[in-house]
């Protein structure tokens, strides 16, 4: 139902030299080749453990720009900060490419609060990647 007005803005969008990016919250396995089709540049999956990492890695890698943050339903809220690291991890070395591919978030909410040493440990593990990333 969106997807011909959607594909238009995007494309007006592109015409003007800018780029597009959509959130989506919940499960995107429906609407990905959809995606891929009205060109979008990035796209944001806060909660992609929905969608899954290798459903994402299949049809997205190389062709969208991925954000998302470590999982903020589990990971970061119950996991421990080896946990955070693990899954920062399993998130680059699903999405990044020599191009780009992949743009990290972290995140610090109050609801619910996460552990501050989970924040600090997806700081720490997506910092490795980062050009000139600050020590901490």
């Amino acid at each position: 139902r969106f997807k011909p007005i959607t594909k238009k803005v995007f494309k007006h969008i592109h015409e003007k030299g800018l780029y597009t990016g959509i959130l989506i919250d919940g499960d995107a396995k429906p609407v990905l080749d959809d995606l891929l089709e009205m060109e979008i540049d990035q796209l944001c999956i806060p909660d992609f453990k929905v969608t899954g990492i290798s459903a994402l890695k299949e049809k997205i890698k190389g062709r969208i720009n991925f954000k998302a943050p470590v999982s903020m339903v589990d990971t970061l809220s119950t996991g421990t900060p080896k946990d955070v690291e693990d899954e920062a991890e399993a998130l680059i070395d699903a999405f990044y490419t020599q191009s780009g591919g992949f743009i990290c978030e972290v995140l610090k909410w109050h609801r619910p609060e996460y552990p501050e040493e989970n924040v600090l440990a997806s700081v720490k593990a997506f910092n490795k990647y980062r050009k000139n990333a600050p020590v901490i």
